[in-house]
């Protein structure tokens, strides 16, 4: 799709999470369909672009990719205001990313300009399998607990990689159709109020 083209929509999401989650390579897969192994970690803050339709309407997705060290954490915390959903990856094979998915929540809750922000957990490198140290239970228990949608993703084979990033953009598009009536609606009220004062001036 062309990425020049006026959008009927755009929508923000940031992917958070520990230092060699796969941030970057879920991104990567997402948009470009490509996988490389020695992938060059995130310097801060990356952006990728995509456009996507749902229901004939075009959707710019912007993607925000943070860094997962320490010394970046200020740098992704600046892209938390106007953000409308957050992409909060661990590695299956890594159980120190799972037990930092709570702090990452907090992080979100407090640092986001909105409390209705989606969050969308995400267990990667399913690939490995034989590495596996956190159970698909595991990650769906912790979902649950915090009210979120969750699922397992593999970077390396695409395995629900598109189905991950739809689900979440989906879930904001849906919530902005809602948001639209009521929108159109004011401006309406507010256009009528004036017209109303220009009649009201006698000449």
């Amino acid at each position: 799709m062309d990425h020049t083209k006026k959008a009927d929509h755009q929508i923000k999401l940031l992917l958070l999470g520990e230092q060699a989650v796969g941030k970057s390579s879920l991104l990567m897969r997402y948009t470009d369909n490509e996988f490389h192994l020695n992938i060059m970690g995130t310097g801060g803050m990356d952006l990728k672009r995509k456009m996507i339709q749902i229901n004939e309407e075009d959707v710019k997705v912007m993607i925000y990719d943070t860094a997962g060290h320490e010394r970046f954490r200020s740098i992704a915390k600046t892209q938390y205001k106007g953000s409308q959903g957050v992409i909060l990856i661990y590695d299956v094979t890594e159980k120190k990313s799972f037990d930092r998915v709570s702090n990452w929540v907090d992080s979100i809750k407090e640092n986001s300009d909105t409390q209705n922000v989606e969050i969308l957990l995400v267990g990667n490198k399913i690939d490995m399998n034989n590495e596996r140290v956190v159970s698909f239970a595991d990650g769906n228990d912790l979902a649950n607990n915090f009210g979120i949608n969750f699922i397992e993703t593999s970077a390396k084979t695409g395995e629900n990689v598109e189905s991950a990033f739809f689900t979440i953009i989906k879930k904001i598009f849906d919530k902005e159709k809602v948001r639209e009536p009521a929108t159109i609606s004011l401006q309406n009220v507010n256009e009528n109020k004036v017209e109303k004062k220009k009649k009201s001036k006698c000449c």
